[in-house]
């Protein structure tokens, strides 16, 4: 019997699917599937009745890897290649972790607008563009991490990876390394960067580290924190993502500034596990090549 090797990765897709889009917290019901295309193509290949092996990475002692594992072997696919790890990629001194996540999408009215989003299951938000998502327009505000990261249990070389600075040379150091891999990137600030910096400054800093490194697919964040004048003020000098953890009815108000504006408002802030804080003293080579190995 011919045996066959599929690599790529298994990971598990959340859908939501909501009518009433009157409110930001939304009544709706979500449901859960094993996905991802090597996924895919090797239950397929083993249900007609091929010797099929999936290659792939799963997450140590977690309850995803456990529900994908027995699912492999429900589904007659040979578990032999697949791993289970806590670190991927990175040296020794410094390893990357292993992203934990799964595809999540959303249908607003029976229409699907894909995202990805890190390890949580979201219901709304909104995305620019043609298609179905143009038909959601109304509401700016969006989950964290949505967009901003792979969607599979490992992380994918085309995802931007999240970098949190607290200076410009830290910012620069960052765009310079993903513009040198020809990698995206998004830049946080650290948090309640918006109410002890301000929104003038980090503006300062966008504007400062575009100009040094016009080359690098990056975009920025501010944390605000709950401070709803900080979040109005970095909205206005045209931030473009904006994170707001106040009350519901505050953000919906910042929500409409932040369309008016053409910005993002989220509300809640990222998780972000590279912080070059760790290195704040550090020159801009260093900065730089750690950097690079994290987009790497």
């Amino acid at each position: 019997m011919a045996r066959v090797l599929v690599i790529g990765s298994a990971h598990l897709d959340v859908i939501g699917e909501y009518q009433d889009i009157r409110y930001v917290d939304r009544k709706g019901k979500v449901t859960y599937s094993i996905g991802g295309t090597a996924y895919n193509i090797a239950v397929d290949l083993a249900q007609h009745r091929v010797r099929c092996f999936l290659f792939t990475y799963l997450k140590k002692n977690s309850i995803l890897s456990r529900i994908i594992w027995n699912k492999l072997a429900l589904r007659g696919v040979k578990r032999r290649y697949v791993r289970s790890v806590t670190t991927i990629c990175g040296d020794a001194a410094d390893p990357l972790p292993l992203a934990e996540s799964g595809f999540v999408a959303h249908r607003d009215s029976g229409l699907r607008c894909d995202r990805t989003c890190l390890g949580r299951a979201v219901i709304g938000g909104r995305r620019r563009g043609s298609g179905p998502c143009s038909a959601i327009r109304h509401n700016p505000i969006q989950p964290a991490g949505v967009g901003s990261v792979g969607g599979s249990l490992y992380r994918r070389s085309a995802a931007p990876s999240l970098i949190v600075v607290h200076s410009l040379v830290h910012a620069i150091a960052a765009l310079e390394a993903a513009a040198e891999l020809g990698r995206p990137v998004t830049i946080l600030s650290a948090p309640n960067a918006g109410i002890y910096g301000g929104p003038g400054w980090f503006k300062a800093l966008i504007d400062a580290a575009r100009t040094a490194v016009p080359t690098a697919d990056a975009v920025f964040m501010l944390h605000c924190g709950d401070d709803a004048g900080a979040a109005q003020s970095a909205l206005r000098a045209g931030i473009e993502t904006v994170i707001f953890t106040g009350r519901a009815d505050v953000a919906e108000r910042l929500a409409s500034i932040a369309y008016a504006k053409g910005g993002r408002l989220l509300t809640t802030r990222p998780e972000a596990s590279f912080d070059l804080g760790r290195w704040f003293f550090a020159d801009a080579e260093t900065l730089r090549r750690h950097c690079a190995a994290r987009l790497a």
